[in-house]
């Protein structure tokens, strides 16, 4: 809808709360939250988007999808401009997850990535934005190896998301977990810019 298109441009704060799609005990993918039975709405990413070339640059094509945690963070991604900087601070990353592979493509694009994670289990996802930096772009990792770094959470602009899953397909679809999402909220975008700027000077 008109509406949809042209939230992304909206400033009035949102808050909202995504579940994993395991009940503790319960199936995989059973679906324990509604929320994660309805589907939810996020912009395409931006080189696979037909715009209306009348139409303003911030009004992005929609395309539905699952509730899950990711959608949050593809929801952030996909609407940072080229020259706004993702931050990133998070336990466990893995390279196939789709959170990741949408981070690698906003780097392509001009997105700065700024990425603080724990040393052990994450060498494919370390390997794979420092071979982005190799290539030219706007990317710096840094690795905390003091037990344990356990944060979660994604700052862009005004935009944060956190909670307790990794980036992982197990958080998505096997594990219980949650993720909440905070637009326009410039306070709270700033507490954790600050959380993530110590995080930032303890990592190498």
């Amino acid at each position: 809808s008109r509406l949809e298109k042209i939230g992304i441009a909206l400033s009035m704060k949102e808050t909202r709360a995504f579940f994993s799609a395991c009940e503790p005990g319960g199936a995989p993918t059973t679906g324990w939250a509604v929320e994660n039975r309805a589907p939810t709405r996020v912009p395409k990413r931006p080189e696979l988007q037909a715009l209306d070339a009348k139409a303003p640059g911030n009004r992005a094509e929609l395309e539905p999808m699952d509730a899950t945690l990711a959608a949050p963070v593809l929801d952030m991604l996909r609407r940072a401009p080229a020259g706004a900087t993702f931050r990133l601070a998070m336990y466990g990353v893995s390279a196939s997850s789709p959170e990741f592979q949408d981070m690698l493509a906003a780097a392509k694009r001009g997105v700065k990535l700024r990425v603080v994670m724990y040393n052990e289990y994450n060498e494919p996802a370390i390997d794979a934005l420092k071979a982005l930096k190799t290539q030219g772009l706007d990317v710096d990792v840094r690795v905390i190896s003091a037990r344990v770094m356990h944060q979660k959470f994604g700052v862009c602009g005004d935009d944060v998301w956190n909670g307790s899953a990794n980036m992982s397909l197990s958080s998505i679809g096997k594990d219980s977990e949650d993720r909440f999402a905070f637009r326009n909220d410039n306070e709270l975008a700033q507490k954790f810019g600050y959380e993530f700027e110590r995080l930032w000077a303890k990592g190498h």
